[in-house]
């Protein structure tokens, strides 16, 4: 008899690997759309200023200053992968 600790594991990792799977399938033959910018851009904001902001929505109710209704985990993700991949910049 499998043990419960290492059943949960099992499932847990199968579950995963799934969720991995159907999340790469669906970049294949993916185009970027308009949110993309969008999103790109709160996350730079994020990564720079450590604040959610969008400057293509100035003078929208203040989003220029924070924008406090957003996918904080999804741009969250971005503002680390800016990190990752920015160049070094040169003092």
């Amino acid at each position: 008899m499998i043990p419960v600790p290492q059943l949960r594991k099992t499932q847990l990792v199968g579950l995963l690997s799934i969720f991995i799977i159907l999340t790469v399938s669906t970049y294949i033959n993916r185009f970027p759309t308009g949110d993309d910018a969008w999103f790109g851009e709160q996350s730079y904001w994020l990564h720079k200023e450590g604040i959610i902001r969008s400057e293509f929505f100035r003078g929208i109710v203040g989003w220029e200053d924070q924008i406090l209704v957003s996918h904080k985990l999804f741009l969250g993700f971005g503002a680390v992968v800016i990190r990752i991949y920015q160049k070094p910049t040169k003092v």
